[in-house]
């Protein structure tokens, strides 16, 4: 009979363990949106991707995160988003849709899943001048309402964000003193240190001696990392990477091994 039992208990564990698995295996598969950094939340229907590979997703919610209104037409089946008197209409089972009277074509279509009206997501963002971007690691469309411009020069604003940063415990030089107290050797640092940080070509990274400390032998700087998307868009993303120089004088040269930490969040502008 204790036999029994154990068995049926290790049954009811397997049991739980499994539905506890497939739980996290779909909550791991969920599409999310966010709009300017935040997450939009979906009560009933959630984003899905087509058949044609298109994330689509009920409307109403991302839109009011835009500030933007919707607008639904019974009789020609038809959505109107609106924004800033900047319009798109949108027909269920269509390709065609207008932005401003201009009709343009999709290469999917709006449809109503469990009577919600979905949209492809970048379609109907982009015809309100938004940006869409796709992040596959984490299934998160970005969605951006309005972009900065990027950053040319580190400022005083820059700097302050970069010092607000922790670092370590065993810093000598904090951030600020070292350029003061070193200036050859963080001019050296400034100008030198890109040659080795294995930056791409459509990359380039923007710093200030103000932003070199040090930390026993190792040197750091902290900057902004520039990535050119080739669609008018750039991602920044604040950086520190630890560097090691070999000799001195005119025979100073940085080691290869380079450290790369990323500083908060990073940005889309334009």
């Amino acid at each position: 009979m204790k036999k029994k039992w154990k068995v049926l208990l290790l049954l009811a564990g397997v049991i739980i363990l499994c539905l506890g698995l497939t739980a996290t295996a779909v909550a791991a598969g969920e599409i999310r949106v966010t709009v300017d950094g935040s997450l939009v939340n979906f009560p009933d229907q959630k984003p899905f991707i087509n058949n044609e590979n298109r994330t689509m997703v009920p409307i109403a919610a991302p839109m009011n995160a835009m500030q933007a209104t919707v607008t639904w037409d019974d009789k020609t089946r038809s959505a109107t988003i609106n924004k800033n008197n900047r319009n798109a209409v949108f027909t269920i089972g269509s390709r065609a849709y207008t932005v401003q009277g201009q009709k343009k074509m999709m290469d999917t279509e709006a449809v109503i899943v469990n009577g919600r009206t979905a949209f492809p997501i970048k379609f109907a963002a982009e015809a309100l001048g938004a940006t869409v971007t796709w992040d596959g690691a984490t299934r998160t469309v970005m969605i951006f309402s309005s972009l900065p411009p990027k950053t040319n020069v580190i400022g005083a604003v820059e700097i302050d964000r970069m010092r607000s940063y922790k670092y370590s415990d065993s810093v000598k030089a904090p951030l600020g003193i070292f350029g003061n107290q070193n200036s050859e050797l963080a001019n050296y640092i400034l100008k030198e240190c890109t040659s080795v940080l294995k930056l791409q070509a459509n990359q380039r990274f923007i710093s200030s001696t103000e932003l070199i400390w040090a930390s026993s032998s190792i040197y750091h700087i902290r900057g902004i990392l520039q990535t050119n998307n080739n669609d008018g868009t750039y991602r920044e993303q604040d950086m520190d990477y630890s560097l090691t120089i070999i000799g001195d004088g005119s025979s100073r040269s940085f080691d290869s091994n380079v450290e790369a930490l990323y500083l908060g969040e990073p940005r889309l502008t334009k």
